[in-house]
């Protein structure tokens, strides 16, 4: 876990810099300049656009991680692999320009048929250009991944977007910028991240555009085609599984709807960033474990990562279910957006159990078995648009929650089964049934807790009381030596300073 644990620490340190911000942006900023109509078009645009994004790619991002490997050499410029890649979304995106505005009018059609909504008609185009930059941002990361340099893409997605965010969203408030013109400066700036990230693969040394004749001639290209249509159905179907939601919202309840929802998601999707940084680490190393038919260390990854990513998951999610009526009651209008509560809590235990099946998705798709994700994110998908369509009539925002944690289950547990019959492995151990025992006794101790009048003051001693007895309790029960080691090294340096 040595690489993985530097890289993933440093990740995660970025990454909760990118949750601070985040948090003042979508809790504190977006609800007090915007209105929830305006919060619902913005996110329904990069739902959108997100959606589209498998389609530019053309698996472009899962084909670096998995075959970089095999092409990595500086002095042979890559062997034309890294310009292949480069190339490749520039012909999805033509593709997709000729599909959109083919298809443009039944998409509007659809978004009208609710009253509720009053921009995304005008503004759906807008999802094109983000849709590229999302495209390159996906791709470059991926790239870097495989170099395992994952920190400084992070800084740009976590950090820097969200800045560029907040700074158009003040400029609209003030009058500097029109609608279009505030939306039109958050796609600029992931366009900067993107030639930024081209900027550091280029100092890597990785940058190569001009194409090679002789990659296309490679014994492995065929393969690498095959992989890579394979992979822009499984894009396709992941994004649908984790953005339909907002979309199907947006048209079904309208955009103001989809604002309130949009933010109970982004509360709910907070526990789930660990898993963000260790992935990033994990799955090139996943593909190298493949590449060398290392099977143990597959399994030591599943059930290492598992552990840990359920320790950290289990506290997020206490953390924030223990102080969510805190935390509407300081938020701009948080009257507006407290009916999203129970989306918060439905989203979390998605989010977690998404945790703690562990790297099941990467082994699969990173063995020789990965056809069977397709299958499954096929279903998924259907599944997806399916209880959504059910559950959004009967139970309005909180039924697309209802729905995401279905399907996250059904597929995780599907995942876990196909991973055990054909490897014969399973990311749990004794620990992991202790750990969610701690869990819900440090819960439960919570409950007795009193409200205290001032919500500040009441979320500082709760998150304190929660904290601080089940880190605890995770400590004293030896339950992971990684999380153990970590405790260790901050209190050591607490002591220090």
């Amino acid at each position: 876990m040595g690489v993985i644990k530097r890289q993933s620490i440093k990740e995660s340190v970025v990454a909760y810099i990118g949750v601070i911000i985040g948090a003042l942006s979508v809790l504190f900023i977006q609800p007090y300049f915007l209105s929830p109509q305006e919060i619902g078009l913005i996110k329904i645009l990069i739902a959108f656009a997100s959606i589209l994004t498998p389609f530019i790619l053309l698996g472009t991002g899962p084909v670096a991680i998995k075959y970089f490997p095999k092409f990595n050499s500086i002095e042979n410029r890559d062997f034309g692999f890294i310009s292949f890649l480069l190339l490749l979304p520039l012909v999805g995106f033509v593709i997709l320009l000729t599909t959109f505005f083919t298809f443009q009018e039944s998409v509007i059609q659809w978004y009208s048929s609710s009253k509720e909504n009053l921009y995304i008609t005008k503004y759906l185009a807008y999802g094109l250009p983000l849709a590229f930059c999302l495209a390159y941002m996906t791709l470059l990361q991926a790239i870097s991944k495989s170099l395992l340099k994952i920190t400084v893409p992070s800084i740009l997605q976590n950090i820097w977007v969200r800045i560029g965010v907040i700074l158009a969203i003040i400029l609209y408030s003030i009058d500097w910028l029109s609608l279009s013109g505030l939306i039109l400066l958050i796609i600029s700036t992931y366009a900067i991240a993107v030639l930024a990230m081209l900027v550091y693969i280029k100092k890597l040394g990785h940058l190569f555009i001009k194409p090679q004749k002789d990659f296309f001639k490679n014994n492995r290209f065929k393969e690498i085609l095959r992989f890579g249509s394979f992979i822009i159905f499984i894009g396709l179907s992941h994004t649908l599984v984790n953005y339909v939601d907002i979309l199907m919202v947006g048209a079904l309840k309208g955009e103001s709807k989809a604002g309130i929802y949009t933010i109970a998601l982004f509360i709910g999707t907070v526990i789930e960033i660990p898993r963000r940084s260790l992935f990033s680490i994990s799955t090139p190393l996943i593909a190298r474990a493949f590449h060398a038919n290392d099977t143990k260390q597959i399994e030591y990854l599943y059930k290492s990562v598992s552990i840990n990513l359920l320790i950290v998951g289990c506290l997020l999610l206490i953390g924030i279910w223990v102080n969510i009526d805190n935390l509407y009651s300081i938020m701009p209008n948080g009257e507006i957006y407290k009916s999203g509560k129970y989306v918060v809590l439905f989203i979390g235990l998605s989010k977690l159990f998404n945790m703690v099946t562990s790297l099941n998705g990467e082994i699969i798709v990173n063995s020789p078995h990965y056809r069977f994700i397709l299958v499954a994110l096929i279903f998924l998908a259907a599944l997806t648009i399916v209880t959504n369509l059910y559950f959004i009539p009967r139970f309005d925002i909180v039924g697309a929650a209802i729905a995401s944690l279905i399907t996250l289950v059904f597929f995780n547990f599907s995942k876990l089964i196909f991973i055990y019959y054909k490897l014969m492995i399973h990311p749990f151990t004794a620990n992991t049934f202790k750990v969610i025992g701690i869990a819900v006794i440090v819960y439960c101790i919570n409950l007795a807790m009193p409200t205290l009048p001032n919500p500040f003051i009441d979320i500082v001693l709760r998150s304190l009381l929660v904290g601080g007895l089940y880190i605890g309790l995770i400590v004293a029960t030896h339950v992971s030596t990684d999380f153990n080691n970590i405790v260790k090294t901050v209190w050591q340096q607490v002591i220090k300073s």
